[in-house]
């Protein structure tokens, strides 16, 4: 598993490579030293090969230019990638200075809201997705202020206006449903494995592409997926 050091460093040299202009292993190098990150040369070529095989990101030398550039058709989401790299490379600076809370967290503005409640969740839920586990979790309804437990199969984790949710399948009503990860508590990864029909892969992407939290395929109300 790669340590905080190591996510620093693989993120300041992808966004700097990104910026099209050929930097040289001497240009990653300074980078790395402006940001407190010191390393050798061997330890660079380590994180460029750590890149390549961890993230599929095609970092490439350019002899004529002298330096590195990535091959954007090798990555289909970078910006997502990079968004949760910043995330761990953000969080690991803060754990770094919580011994210095006082003054660190002065300069975070953070509403007094639920917003970010559940985001602690998210790396379990995407292992769960990644490896095709069924999840079982307890959920509070926003309108009706019940609490029920749901047993379903993870299929999206979609981020809209700010806040987190999960597009899961429930077996149990034959049909997808939106839960806020706010709202989502007593998350348990079962033993229990699914396959990935082509049907509901399909769903999951158009729910994936529509703007928002609701997806009527075909315009057809009665079959209607919303948030609960």
């Amino acid at each position: 598993m790669p340590t905080k050091n190591t996510i620093r460093r693989n993120y300041l040299i992808i966004k700097r490579i990104l910026r099209g202009d050929y930097p040289s292993k001497h240009t990653l190098l300074r980078v790395m030293s402006h940001n407190d990150t010191q390393v050798v040369e061997r330890t660079l070529q380590r994180d460029l090969a750590n890149i390549r095989s961890n993230y599929d990101i095609g970092i490439e030398y350019d002899s004529e230019k002298g330096g590195y550039f990535v091959q954007k058709d090798t990555v289909l989401e970078l910006d997502k990638l990079l968004y949760f790299i910043a995330l761990a490379e953000s969080s690991d600076l803060v754990l770094a200075t919580i011994k210095d809370s006082k003054r660190t967290l002065q300069y975070l503005s953070i509403s007094p809201s639920p917003q970010a409640k559940g985001v602690e969740n998210i790396g379990c839920l995407l292992q769960a997705m990644q490896k095709q586990i069924i999840i079982q979790f307890a959920h509070l309804n926003y309108q009706t202020k019940e609490t029920k437990d749901y047993t379903a199969l993870p299929y999206l984790l979609k981020e809209f206006d700010g806040m987190w949710y999960l597009f899961a399948y429930v077996e149990r009503i034959k049909e997808f449903r939106t839960f806020g990860l706010d709202r989502i508590s007593n998350i348990i990864v079962t033993d229990n494995h699914f396959t990935r029909e082509k049907t509901l892969e399909e769903t999951a992407e158009k729910f994936n592409q529509v703007y928002g939290l609701v997806y009527e395929p075909d315009d057809n109300k009665k079959d209607r997926k919303s948030v609960v």
